[in-house]
C-alpha cells in the first residue's frame, strides 16, 4: 500500500512541473549576408512579455542596444541564442505565468522594415497553457517568422 501511495505521489509531482515552451529554431543558408554576399550567424532574442506594445513600438536599435530599459516591466523572460546559416536547434524554456505574449527579434546586420521581429499571443488558452507547447522560429534572408 505504501509503495502504491509513493508511486501515485511521484506521478502527481511530475504532473505539477511547470509547463515549457519547446522551440524549433531553423535558419536558411542565405541569412544575414555581408557586403560580399556571404551568410553570417545571427543572434536571436526570445522574449516572454506581459504586453506587446513596448516591443512593437521600439526601433531595431532600441531593442538591440537597450531591450531591458525599453521593455521595462513588460519583460518577463529573455533568452538569446546564436544561429549559424543552414542550422537547426531545439530550445526548451520554462513558460512564465505572467507572460501573455511571445516575441522574438533577429539582430541582422541590415534589418529591413519590420521583418526582423515578430510577436504573437502566447500559445494556448487558460486550460492548455498548463501543458508544454511547441513554437517554431524560422530565419530566412533578413526575415524572422514566429509560428
Amino acid at each position: 500500500m505504501r509503495k502504491m501511495f509513493f508511486v501515485a505521489w511521484i506521478c502527481l509531482l511530475a504532473g505539477c512541473a511547470a509547463p515549457s515552451l519547446k522551440f524549433g529554431v531553423s535558419s536558411t543558408a542565405d541569412i544575414n549576408r555581408n557586403e560580399y554576399g556571404e551568410p553570417l550567424a545571427v543572434v536571436v532574442r526570445i522574449y516572454q512579455l506581459k504586453d506587446r506594445r513596448s516591443f512593437e513600438s521600439a526601433s531595431f536599435e532600441e531593442l538591440w542596444k537597450q531591450d531591458f530599459q525599453v521593455l521595462g516591466n513588460d519583460l518577463v523572460m529573455k533568452e538569446e541564442v546564436t544561429m549559424d546559416p543552414a542550422y537547426q536547434r531545439h530550445i526548451e524554456l520554462p513558460r512564465h505565468d505572467q507572460a501573455e505574449y511571445l516575441a522574438a527579434m533577429a539582430v541582422y546586420r541590415q534589418p529591413e522594415g519590420e521583418s526582423w521581429r515578430d510577436v504573437d499571443k502566447m500559445p494556448g488558452n487558460f486550460i492548455t497553457r498548463r501543458f508544454d507547447r511547441k513554437v517554431r522560429i524560422t530565419l530566412e534572408k533578413n526575415r524572422l517568422i514566429l509560428d
